[in-house]
């Protein structure tokens, strides 16, 4: 269950009661209890659970001030008085861990056993627990009001400890279950379920049970007529313009008298409650509403009836004006609630702030379509350099008691809409339009039109500029006043403009609203070429609005325009532009246009949609198609072309054949569109001109091309002022964000930098600790060795030179992999490691060559002796008749001083008593090692 859901629900009429709304709503929390009820990693409680709580409390208090202050029996079950050390209790027992795995204590109990069985219960399951219970299930019946004393909620958290037992105890797998619920009950016993228990079988919980039930309405202070008055007269201000045709009107103008039923005959059985904003004035005089979302119900009252009954109709204009209004209605009343929380409207300002005293924040009944965001504060009025931004982002203005706080100091910044509302009363004589004159009405549309702009919607702002600097961000005032001579805001050229008397010509009002973006041009230039985000995107934002106000300003104040040749000058010289309303500017403002959209068109592939410049020309084709204009567009939709018409016209053109050609991508640029059009009606003002002034059908055919030409062209002007606005804004927009991932790169950067510094500190110092210890023990191991002195084996050495311990690698210099630093000290960690390892295994392999040399060298000695001692034998057998068998040799005697070790026996056995040979021959066959892939290198020195 979600909101949105329940809103449509709603407007379906499928609630049969309040009390299935009722439980719908607290659903909602109920199932958002239920999911989050793990642990974050760190062992802390998931953080969505308190925020759940407060919100279903507030729930609870509308529920009591707009459903059940108006029955005088409960209209829905009330929760229990104690329902939230309830969910507290719950909340220990989810925060304990097993001993042994460190794992949830209640992790195999927040389901039902269906949920751990893959989707159905075990077989035997049923007949043993009859009555299935989890914490899941027993928190659903607490947020939805099943559970109405504090014994039902113990025995049913008992109750989940008992099933398991009894499910378990006589299973093979089931001992350390049953110790996990006995752990768990025994937490429940001593926790603050006992806790709960006990306090609810005192006096006190007795009379804070009988407190909750009964029920004591919210009072509130009742609203000035003026919030009321300021909210009307804003709905009746809302313009629309339609999107094909680029006609505006007034949207309210439908919804202003109640209906005409002996017109609309079938109206009363249709529409069951009847209302029009005439009669919400009248109720608003007569003082009937008592809180802000009573007017608020009315008023979507209004604009749904127009679409129950418009609808099924076909009525879509009226259905469209009337989902305008719904939209803007909801817009207007939020940003009115904002004003009305923080108590800073009306003239009664102690009285009508009351509600926010009691820190509650008032809402609509109904769910909006949208869910309000915050204003964006990061800019000002002017634009503000990156400092400002993060010094204030890092104070945050977010809640009542924070914002009371800032307006009891007054020191503070203010939230967006409580500026511009502030801005708003200090011009109490606001005119309404209708007292206007054209020219100051026509500044008024173009201040409308302005707004519209996607950077300057006054709901989220991209770049606020509708508020003064001190007002936003008054630590800055003194420097901004140093640099700048003369502030502006919008709200206060708008506030000018209808406070009459202050501007004499639309140029005075243009030069003020032009100063707005020339002030954030001139405040936010030093910060850009210090290469500050924010300032950089504010500059390059005002340019471009600047820019944008020129081309809409000249087109939709083109009847109040000048023709003074004398002081056109070029506007586009320089960051910042000035201009004049004259002919000349208008003309040089059509041509920079012309120049920048006709000569592009990105073409998507024929079958698929159209893409964004395609689209703004089929929206152009249809604004010659429209409704209004279709009696003078019949001759050129699908034209009857007579024989003659080749004599006098070269190239056939008509609406049908610029649409086909559009369809299938034959357009190569938006200026080719515009001139097959335009085409259309020179052809036929010059094929027709020989009926001007006639009713024949040639002359009606001329009235309705020179008719439709000047259409076409008012259509073209708005095409181009849209589609010059979108490129530089996406040229802007891909700047920006370049620019920002360039400075959270570099923060990266010097975040990165820090960590290296740091790691690389840290291992050098353990490096140098690892090699003073590994010096104490070489110079060790050096004075126990120096005793052997081994004689190294001549052997080729190679030319490449050879890497020793600790050497790092000389990197290739035609390697084109590029690391960053933070991973070249890893990879020389890697490498020291690898070195020691090394180096340990090279000592004990030199051990073990230097024994075994010395093992073969003593061999070799024992041969010599051996040797020796037999051809002394051999020679005096010689000089003896009978040869002495029983020669003993001994070890010392034959072989003196050369050879200490003589006296051990050898393998080695020679029969040299029988041989005629005086010379011996002693070879020592060596055994061949294969070599290896990669041999070790031995280092005799270090030894």
């Amino acid at each position: 269950m979600d909101f949105g859901t329940i809103a449509t629900k709603l407007e379906d009429n499928k609630y049969a009661s309040v009390s299935d709304f009722v439980l719908d709503a607290r659903r909602v929390f109920g199932n958002c209890l239920r999911f989050n009820n793990k642990l974050n990693h760190n062992g802390t409680q998931n953080t969505f659970r308190p925020l759940v709580v407060e919100t279903q409390q507030e729930l609870e208090k509308l529920l009591d001030s707009f459903v059940q202050r108006y029955e005088s029996k409960p209209v829905y079950p009330r929760l229990l008085y104690c329902w939230e050390q309830c969910i507290l209790a719950l909340n220990a027992l989810l925060a304990l861990k097993n001993t042994t795995d460190n794992l949830p204590l209640a992790y195999y109990f927040n389901h039902p056993v269906s949920y751990y069985y893959g989707g159905v219960f075990p077989p035997d399951y049923k007949s043993k627990v009859p009555d299935p219970i989890d914490l899941g299930t027993i928190t659903s019946r607490i947020m939805e009001g099943e559970l109405q004393s504090v014994l039902q909620f113990e025995a049913d958290c008992l109750r989940v400890c008992s099933n398991c037992v009894v499910f378990y105890k006589d299973r093979d797998d089931g001992k350390h279950f049953v110790d996990m619920a006995e752990r768990l009950k025994k937490a429940m016993i001593e926790g603050n379920l006992g806790k709960l228990v006990t306090y609810d079988k005192s006096d006190t919980g007795q009379r804070t049970r009988e407190a909750a039930l009964t029920f004591q309405c919210p009072s509130f202070a009742k609203p000035p007529k003026d919030f009321f008055r300021e909210i009307l007269q804003d709905l009746r201000d809302v313009m629309y313009t339609d999107k094909i045709t680029k006609y505006t009107e007034r949207a309210s103008a439908p919804f202003e008298k109640p209906i005409d039923t002996e017109i609309y005959k079938d109206y009363c059985e249709i529409i069951e409650t009847s209302i029009s904003l005439q009669e919400i004035e009248g109720k608003i005089e007569s003082g009937v509403y008592e809180t802000p979302e009573d007017i608020e119900l009315d008023l979507e009252t209004v604009f749904r009836n127009c679409e129950k009954y418009n609808k099924p109709k076909g009525n879509d204009h009226v259905v469209k004006l009337g989902h305008v209004m719904m939209k803007a209605s909801r817009r207007i009343f939020l940003n009115k609630m904002k004003s009305y929380d923080v108590g800073s409207m009306g003239n009664n300002k102690g009285q009508f702030s009351q509600r926010s005293n009691k820190k509650e924040r008032r809402r609509p009944t109904s769910p909006p379509s949208s869910s309000p965001k915050k204003d964006n504060l990061s800019g000002s009025s002017t634009g503000t350099s990156n400092s400002s931004s993060k010094s204030k982002s890092s104070k945050g203005i977010g809640g009542n008691k924070q914002l009371h706080s800032h307006l009891d100091s007054g020191n503070g910044p203010l939230p967006l809409p409580v500026a511009i509302s502030k801005v708003k009363d200090s011009f109490s004589n606001r005119r309404s339009t209708k007292s206007m004159e054209p020219w100051e009405f026509a500044c008024q549309r173009f201040y409308r039109e302005l707004l519209r702009h996607s950077w300057l919607g006054t709901t989220n702002p991209k770049y606020t500029f509708h508020a003064p600097v001190c007002m936003i961000f008054p630590e800055i005032t003194s420097i901004y006043e140093q640099r700048i001579e003369k502030p502006m805001d919008l709200t206060t050229a708008e506030g000018k403009l209808l406070q009459g008397g202050i501007y004499e010509s639309p140029q005075n009002f243009i030069d003020d609203i032009a100063l707005v973006f020339t002030n954030a041009i001139s405040f936010n230039q030093t910060g850009r070429d210090d290469g500050e985000h924010t300032s950089a995107s504010y500059f390059d934002a005002s340019k471009h609005l600047l820019r944008y106000m020129r081309w809409l300003s000249l087109d939709i104040l083109s009847p109040f325009l000048d023709d003074d040749p004398e002081s056109f000058e070029s506007p586009g010289q320089g960051p910042i532009g000035s201009w004049k309303l004259t002919v000349q500017y208008k003309d040089a403002a059509r041509k920079e246009m012309e120049s920048a959209v006709f000569p592009i068109m990105e073409k998507s592939d024929e079958g698929d949609r159209y893409n964004w410049m395609e689209t703004e020309c089929e929206k152009l084709l249809k604004t010659l198609r429209h409704q209004s204009d279709l009696r003078y567009m019949t001759f050129f939709i699908k034209t009857a072309f007579p024989p003659d018409y080749s004599y006098y016209i070269s190239k056939k053109m008509d609406w049908e054949i610029c649409n086909d050609k559009l369809a299938t991508r034959s357009y190569d640029s938006i200026g080719q569109v515009v001139d097959d059009l335009r085409l259309i009606f020179s052809n036929a003002l010059k094929y027709n001109e020989r009926g001007k002034g006639t009713e024949s059908v040639s002359g009606k055919a001329y009235e309705s091309a020179v008719y439709m030409s000047r259409r076409l062209e008012v259509a073209v002007q708005k095409m181009l002022t849209s589609v010059s606005d979108k490129l530089e804004r996406d040229k802007l927009d891909q700047i920006a964000g370049d620019r920002e991932i360039e400075s959270v790169e570099r923060q990266e950067e010097v975040r990165a930098r820090e960590k290296r510094d740091r790691e690389l500190y840290e291992w050098q110092k353990k490096r140098q600790e690892a090699r003073a210890k590994e010096s104490e023990e070489v110079e060790t191991r050096v004075e126990v060795r120096e005793t052997v002195k081994l004689v190294p084996v001549q052997r080729k050495l190679p030319q490449k030179k050879q890497m020793v311990d600790f050497e790092f690698p000389f990197h290739d210099e035609n390697d084109n992999h590029e690391e960053s630093h933070l991973e070249f000290i890893r990879q020389q960690k890697i490498l020291l490691e690898k070195q020691k390892k090394d180096k340990i295994s090279m000592q004990k392999t030199s051990m073990s060559t230097g024994l075994s040399l010395f093992a073969k060298m003593l061999e070799r000695e024992r041969l010599i002796c051996y040797t020796t001692a037999k051809q002394n034998i051999f020679q005096s057998s010689q000089n003896v008749e009978k040869p002495n068998d029983n020669v003993e040799l001994q070890s010392g005697k034959m072989c003196g001083s050369r050879a200490p070790f003589c006296g051990i026996p050898s393998p080695t056995t020679l029969d040299i008593s029988h041989r005629k040979e005086i010379e011996i021959k002693l070879c020592i066959k060596r055994r061949k090692v294969k070599p290896k892939r990669k041999s070790a290198r031995t280092i005799l020195e270090s030894f």
